[in-house]
């Protein structure tokens, strides 16, 4: 179980992902696929402008690597992730990706935030 310091939505750890120390405290270390925490409902209101963020730290790359996302009606309304297919974070819609302009490197820790209007 994940606590929800700013809430009400606690999240809930599925396929195994385990507790290490972070970039400030601790982080969930994700390995393998399938692995996520669901807090079981939505949490943004995307039909306005938000914005999403995460501190995240890749261990190696390749295939996609998401570390925010929220489900839509028929698909995710977002992925704030790394995309192995173009060796970039990305923030990611339904058919379009907004790309970091440089490559990131394995095990250092990276800010990621996407805004989308």
């Amino acid at each position: 179980m994940t606590a929800d310091a700013a809430g009400d939505h606690d999240g809930t750890l599925v396929n195994g992902p385990t507790w290490t120390p972070g970039k400030s405290g601790n982080a969930v270390q994700f390995k393998g696929t399938n692995q996520y925490i669901d807090t079981g409902a939505a949490i943004l209101d995307t039909t306005g402008g938000y914005t999403a963020s995460a501190w995240v730290r890749l261990d190696s790359l390749g295939g996609f690597a998401t570390a925010v996302s929220q489900d839509g009606d028929s698909h995710s309304a977002f992925f704030l992730q790394y995309s192995g297919a173009d060796n970039r974070f990305a923030f990611s819609f339904a058919g379009i990706r907004a790309l970091a302009p440089t490559a990131p490197e394995t095990g250092r820790w990276y800010h990621l935030a996407g805004y989308a209007t």
